[in-house]
């Protein structure tokens, strides 16, 4: 976090009570809220701190701020990829998918350096024959894990071979004359 160095000292937020923001906004902006309010029949304040307090509920809803913000990334990179509609086209909506899934093992958290072993994975398979269900997720948790090493392995191999690509060679007192 940046430390402050202007204004005056922030006094803490009691629980209950509201506050008045000095905010600026640009001239679209006000407009936008203006026409909100009058809408809504809420003063412009109320309007503000509703569409406030839903952009935070909205947050919280969908994970917290960083998974909100990955999936209107997804949003917004599939309506740029095929455009609008593509939820009722299976074509577009498989495009979608793939983008997604790319996006999402992109931002996959690092696994742990632990690997499970091929004997430990049939001592799950074993405990587990029994519940089907059970044993989809594992293989499925699998698969995924599976896809996602492989990703990264692809990822790392295309980037150190874009390097490899763009290496020049070392500028020498012959290539000068």
């Amino acid at each position: 976090m940046v430390a402050r160095t202007r204004g005056r000292p922030r006094k803490p937020a009691i629980p209950g009570r509201t506050y008045g923001l000095g905010i600026t906004v640009e001239g679209h902006l006000k407009a936008l809220l203006e026409n909100a309010a009058d809408m809504s029949g809420l003063t412009q304040s109320q309007e503000a701190a509703q569409r406030l307090r839903a952009s935070f509920d909205r947050d919280q809803r969908l994970g917290g701020q960083r998974v909100a913000a990955l999936l209107e990334a997804m949003g917004a990179a599939a309506l740029a990829k095929v455009g609008a509609g593509w939820i009722d086209d299976f074509e577009r909506f498989s495009v979608v998918e793939a983008l997604w899934q790319d996006m999402l093992l992109a931002a996959a958290p690092e696994a742990g350096q632990r690997v499970v072993t091929d004997e430990e994975m049939n001592a799950l398979r074993a405990q587990l024959a029994q519940n089907p269900r059970g044993l989809a997720q594992l293989e499925a948790i699998a698969e995924r894990l599976r896809r996602v090493q492989a990703f990264r392995r692809d990822l790392a191999k295309s980037s150190s071979d874009a390097t490899a690509d763009h290496v020049e060679e070392p500028d020498t007192p012959a290539d000068r004359r």
